[in-house]
């Protein structure tokens, strides 16, 4: 194979042989090995930590389980829905130690390798790109090391009174079996239903896990 190498003023032509290749990601990974990086000590539950600059990224996982979630929607008062839930994975973007934002996804298998697919978790208050909404006060509020305030965060999450300011992005999220007048209404019946499965919900495509942790690190 021939190469142009063009440096100090001069363009030189090699034919050089090709030994291996690999991808990117894994000539990244076998370097990070190589030269003996190590993570800091992580928050339980914390399964996968990436970094670039003064970014770092906290993703957690949650198994299926059955979640009441509190919504109100124009003004009329708070209905709670208990729904059975795929896996879901939070994101906690920390800029050096304050939380920047949180991010959250589902899958319907669990995430293995940073190629698996995230989905988007159908519900209120989050924005098409998985962002979730909480306002400036838990940026300021929370305390702590860094496991308190991840399960305080998420504690957040599950306990927000939802609404129907992000309702396009919700609708846009929604996979098609749940689709009614109350949607919510529609996965809290199908989730009382003997033999019903998170897994087998065609839940919507987002990006990979690692598409994702580089968009968001990029600040």
């Amino acid at each position: 194979m021939d190469e142009i190498l063009i440096t100090g003023g001069r363009a030189v032509l090699r034919s050089v042989q090709e030994a291996k290749a690999v991808t990117i990601d894994d000539f990244y990974d076998e370097l990070a090995r190589s030269a003996g990086v190590r993570t800091p000590i992580l928050p339980e539950r914390v399964i996968f930590y990436a970094a670039r600059s003064e970014y770092k990224l906290y993703m957690t996982h949650q198994a299926p389980a059955a979640k009441r979630i509190k919504v109100r929607l124009n003004g009329l008062p708070t209905r709670e829905y208990s729904l059975s839930l795929p896996h879901v994975y939070f994101m906690h973007l920390y800029y050096n130690a304050a939380l920047d934002s949180i991010y959250v996804f589902c899958s319907g298998g669990p995430v293995h390798e940073t190629t698996d697919m995230l989905y988007r978790l159908p519900l209120k208050n989050i924005h098409g790109d998985g962002l979730v909404c909480i306002g400036d006060d838990l940026k300021f509020d929370i305390a702590g090391r860094f496991g308190e305030k991840i399960g305080k965060t998420e504690d957040f999450f599950w306990d927000s009174l939802f609404n129907s300011d992000l309702d396009s992005a919700f609708s846009s999220a929604l996979p098609d079996v749940f689709r009614d007048d109350d949607p919510l209404a529609k996965w809290e019946q199908m989730s009382s239903e003997p033999g019903f499965d998170p897994a087998k919900i065609h839940w919507k495509r987002n990006r990979t896990l690692n598409e994702t942790v580089n968009i968001l690190l990029e600040g």
